[in-house]
């Protein structure tokens, strides 16, 4: 048997809650987007005419919203699940942007971003569920590269869970 003494099962328990906070150990604060609730997205990029209206935003969408939008085609759907868990299932019509590979993966998606801010669609942000914090993340991404996005909360879970 291994006998560990406090100062060892201190480190590990450091060790283990620095590999939780993305293996860098440092710690990353994830504040995730309550329902119906609007954050604005800082910028680095000033506004074009001069006032907050210019400022990319990150808001929040229901399912019934997405489904609307999804039907009409107003929307550019973002999964940010994994590739293997897009190829599974993902709402129809969205493309693939994992967070884990988002700085170098956005750039083959420019043009579809660039279209749809100027044609108005929507872009929508998705991850599995309410509890991944990888939509928000990749919403404030898109925000500092000047995206207005929406985070879908409820995710492919709660998509697939409705029927869609």
């Amino acid at each position: 048997m291994i006998r560990i003494g406090i100062c060892g099962a201190a480190v590990l328990v450091a060790i283990l809650l620095a590999s939780c906070a993305g293996g860098s150990g440092e710690k990353q604060s994830v504040r995730r987007l309550p329902p119906d609730k609007e954050e604005i997205g800082t910028s680095t990029r000033a506004p074009v005419d001069g006032n907050s209206r210019g400022l990319p935003r990150i808001s929040a969408i229901q399912l019934e919203d997405l489904f609307q939008l999804r039907e009409e085609g107003t929307v550019l759907l973002v999964d940010v699940r994994p590739a293997f868990f897009f190829r599974l299932g993902h709402i129809p019509g969205a493309f693939n942007l994992p967070l884990k590979t988002f700085d170098t993966g956005v750039h083959s998606f420019l043009r579809d971003l660039e279209g749809a801010r100027s044609s108005g669609r929507k872009i929508v942000i998705y991850c599995a569920d309410k509890n991944c914090p990888d939509s928000l993340t990749t919403a404030r991404k898109l925000a500092r590269m000047g995206y207005s996005t929406s985070v879908y909360r409820g995710g492919w879970k709660e998509w697939r869970g409705a029927g869609l």
